[in-house]
């Protein structure tokens, strides 16, 4: 049987490490395809998933998903993975950012760090801004953004979108971003921030914002990177990937304890 995108996730690897990717409004697990050997390849275990109503699970209405059905999902999909690993980090994009501190603040057993690409704090999409439907091309409008927006990558299975469900969608996504205003006090780990400046769809401001409130929130550890060579897409492929994959490779090293036993011992 030909495997889903889903099923591609567990691979057996020499560390304990997980990286748990998790895919952005109108994604799929599919587009971490080609950067998850990057990270199998240096020994690390990696997972990703489709959100409800994204890639294999296109059948679910998306402005009938809630914060609920989200959050049951995520921690069901991490808990499973979670089993063979020691710790894990997690590199979510944009809507999968926000999801990530979602999960975050529950406090997940070896949860290690949180990297957010694009992701929004206050503002969920390009929706909730007047100049925001000037980046949706006009045939996508006409047609009722039938699986905006794969010009760039038209291999990822988009979900079908009608025009009367962004006004439910739009308001599903700033559900999920008032419930993670609420509890970034309950993170407990370290955050790393990426975004461009270039970004049309989740506006840098977004960054610095989310960066306040977190530093606010006294969480662990809070770093930013400013990427200059992509827009609001980073996988599967822009001017940017290589770049954020070494970033996230770094903070993923960061997040490991250090065996200092082991360090004593070859010193």
């Amino acid at each position: 049987m030909k495997p889903t995108h889903a099923n591609l996730s567990n691979h057996s690897g020499t560390s304990q490490t997980g990286v748990l990717f998790l895919h952005g409004l109108f994604g799929a697990s599919c587009e971490y395809d080609k950067v998850r050997p990057y990270f199998e390849n240096l020994g690390y275990q990696t997972h990703a998933f489709d959100l409800p109503g994204h890639g294999e699970n296109r059948h679910q209405a998306l402005d009938e998903i809630d914060t609920d059905l989200i959050e049951s999902n995520i921690l069901k999909e991490y808990q499973e993975f979670a089993q063979s690993c020691d710790r894990i980090v997690i590199v979510g994009h944009s809507l999968g950012g926000a999801c990530s501190l979602l999960l975050a603040s529950h406090q997940p057993q070896k949860l290690a760090g949180v990297m957010t690409l694009a992701a929004p704090y206050e503002h969920g999409y390009y929706l909730n801004y007047t100049h925001g439907f000037l980046n949706v091309p006009v045939p996508y409008l006409l047609k009722g953004l039938t699986h905006y927006p794969d010009q760039a990558h038209p291999n990822i299975p988009r979900p079908r979108v009608k025009l009367q469900q962004v006004s439910g969608i739009r308001q599903q996504g700033n559900q999920v971003l008032t419930h993670i205003q609420g509890r970034l006090h309950q993170v407990e780990v370290p955050v790393s921030l990426v975004h461009s400046p270039y970004d049309l769809t989740v506006p840098y401001a977004e960054m610095e914002k989310l960066e306040q409130a977190l530093l606010q929130s006294q969480v662990p550890r809070v770093e930013t990177h400013t990427v200059y060579t992509c827009g609001h897409q980073i996988y599967p492929k822009s001017g940017a990937t290589a770049q954020v994959t070494q970033l996230a490779h770094q903070f993923v090293e960061s997040c490991i304890p250090v065996n200092t036993e082991a360090i004593q011992l070859h010193s």
